[in-house]
């Protein structure tokens, strides 16, 4: 059941497509960009000629990009439900984000909108939450237009209208149940470390030059780093559970063998004990076919109560 429950990993809806998806994480030093406005305008120019590119459908940047280990987690506050204990407040995940990211990775936008270059700090503050979020707080009505802030209850943070409400995906790991998650506009919060999310028409692999000598352009003495495909980065997420169920599945055969070599060994010895019994019958002219037939049916007898055993208690552990 584990080893199965290993395997099927493969096969999780993970909440986005991963397919034709292509990483790249640029970090800008602060000695050269010290500003926001600069952070922002770089990953701005950046996405505009990559999405130029011949062969690229789409391409927007995330803080933390899924399943790579990373996440932010910050305290949420909603008007709705006010709480004046700070130990009473619950924690999601948070990133900033550029226009565009939803329909690049692929994640359902159930309701609302995205973000647009309009989302900008001399805007109203805005934030998409995660389906499992809004159906917590709000499973009879729509999130659309509610206000939350990030920060203590007392704080000066600024109120984010929630303007989307998006499908939940995995985003700490494949194993990881998906929790809440929220998204920002990276124009709000500028982040200087920043994961380019390229969905392609063609092969991805076959355009890491182009995107490379792209941001290369803009500044040659950038590091462009963490460049891999969606799908690697999935296959490092099970490949761990890979590992171990060929491990489990290894200690099976040789519990296996050892169960096998037991019951050989115990009717061994029965028999043994029965020897004189034996050669009685077959002096008294009994057949070597009924002998061996008699202790058949013993040994089948253990086998059929180890499988009804094992295989109730298997039933009963794959409901857990």
């Amino acid at each position: 059941l584990l080893i199965r429950t290993l395997s099927e990993m493969r096969s999780v809806d993970l909440g986005f497509d991963t397919h034709n998806l292509l990483r790249l994480r640029v970090s800008l030093p602060g000695e050269r960009y010290p500003s926001e406005e600069q952070q922002l305008e770089f990953f701005e120019r950046a996405e505009e000629q990559i999405r130029a590119l011949p062969g690229v459908r789409s391409v927007a940047s995330v803080a933390c990009i899924p399943l790579v280990g990373d996440s932010s987690n910050s305290a949420l506050n909603i008007e709705d439900f006010p709480v004046s204990n700070p130990a009473d407040r619950f924690f999601v995940g948070n990133h900033s984000a550029t226009p565009g990211y939803l329909e690049t990775m692929g994640i359902t936008l159930f309701e609302g909108r995205e973000f647009t270059p309009l989302d900008r700090t001399d805007s109203q503050g805005v934030i998409i939450v995660n389906k499992l979020l809004a159906e917590r707080f709000w499973p009879n009505e729509s999130a659309l237009g509610k206000q939350v802030r990030f920060g203590r209850p007392d704080g000066d943070q600024p109120w984010l209208e929630i303007v989307g409400v998006m499908a939940d995906y995995h985003q700490t790991s494949v194993q990881s149940e998906p929790r809440f998650e929220t998204l920002y506009p990276q124009a709000f919060y500028t982040s200087s470390a920043m994961d380019f999310v390229v969905r392609t028409e063609v092969s991805p692999e076959s355009l890491i030059d182009e995107a490379q000598t792209v941001i290369w352009k803009i500044d040659p003495e950038l590091a462009v780093y963490n460049i891999e495909t969606m799908d690697e980065i999935v296959e490092r997420n099970v490949r761990s559970a890979d590992d171990l169920a060929s491990l489990l599945g290894g200690f099976g055969i040789v519990a296996l063998v050892l169960a096998l070599g037991g019951l050989y060994g115990m009717l061994s010895f029965s028999v043994g004990q029965r020897t004189q019994e034996i050669g009685v019958r077959m002096a008294l002219g009994a057949q070597s076919r009924a002998v061996v037939a008699s202790v058949l049916r013993k040994t089948a007898a253990l086998v059929a109560v180890g499988i009804v055993a094992g295989g109730a208690i298997a039933w009963l552990m794959s409901r857990w």
